[in-house]
C-alpha cells in the first residue's frame, strides 16, 4: 500500500542511520516546530508520530495506551507522553512540540536515544536525515505520495480508504481528547 512505501524509504533512511535499533526499540521520540502556538501545536503534529510508529510497528490492534499532556505557560512548547503497543511490544512514547516559524523548520525523531534530525537544504528542499555523526538522503515524502496518488489516477482505480489507517484514526482521537482547551497550559 501507499503508506507502507512511504514510510518504507523513510525507515530505510533511518535504519541506514541506525541499523539495528529498530527491532529491538522500547522508547521513541519525535521533535516537531509546528507554526501554530497552544494546544494547537498538537492537533497540527500529531498524524507525524502515530503514522511513523504504525509503520514501524504494523498492527491492525495496536493501541495508544495513557497520554499525558503538558503545555507551557505561553503555549510555545508543550510535550505529550503515552504509550503505544503494537506487534507484542510496548514504546514509551515522546512528542515534543516547540513553536518555530523560521523555514525549515526544526525536525528530528527516533527510537532509544538514537535520534536522527531532519536537515533541508534550500532553496531546492532537498532532505537528509543527520544522525551517528553521519548523514543520509531522505526523499521528500509530499512526493511520493503525489506520484502514487498519480499511478492510482492513471490505472483507473478509485482511491479507496486505507483498513490500515483505521487504528490511527483512533489513535488521533485518542490523543485530541486529551489535549487541554485551547491554549490553556497544564500545570
Amino acid at each position: 500500500n501507499r503508506r507502507q512505501r512511504q514510510m518504507c524509504i523513510r525507515d530505510r533512511a533511518y535504519t541506514e542511520l541506525f541499523p539495528d535499533v529498530l527491532p529491538k526499540a522500547t522508547s521513541f521520540f519525535m521533535r516537531l516546530s509546528p507554526t501554530a502556538k497552544g494546544a494547537t501545536m498538537f492537533r497540527v503534529s500529531l498524524s507525524h508520530p502515530l503514522s511513523l510508529l504504525a509503520a514501524v510497528l504494523p498492527d491492525m490492534d495496536a493501541r495508544v495506551l495513557e497520554p499525558e499532556v503538558e503545555l507551557c505557560a505561553g503555549g510555545v512548547e508543550g510535550r505529550l507522553h503515552f504509550g503505544y503497543e503494537a506487534a507484542g511490544r510496548h514504546i514509551d512514547c515522546t512528542l515534543h512540540v516547540l513553536h518555530q516559524t523560521e523555514q525549515p523548520r526544526a525536525a528530528s525523531y527516533g527510537f532509544d536515544d538514537h535520534i536522527a534530525h531532519r536537515v533541508v537544504r534550500l532553496p531546492h528542499y532537498a532532505m537528509e536525515l543527520e544522525g551517528g555523526g553521519r548523514r543520509v538522503p531522505m526523499p521528500d515524502p509530499m512526493g511520493l505520495l503525489v506520484r502514487s496518488f498519480l499511478e492510482e489516477v492513471a490505472m483507473d482505480q478509485p482511491r479507496l480508504v486505507d483498513p490500515a489507517a483505521d487504528p490511527g484514526m483512533r489513535h488521533l482521537v485518542q490523543l485530541m481528547d486529551a489535549m487541554p482547551p485551547e491554549d490553556s497550559p497544564t500545570p
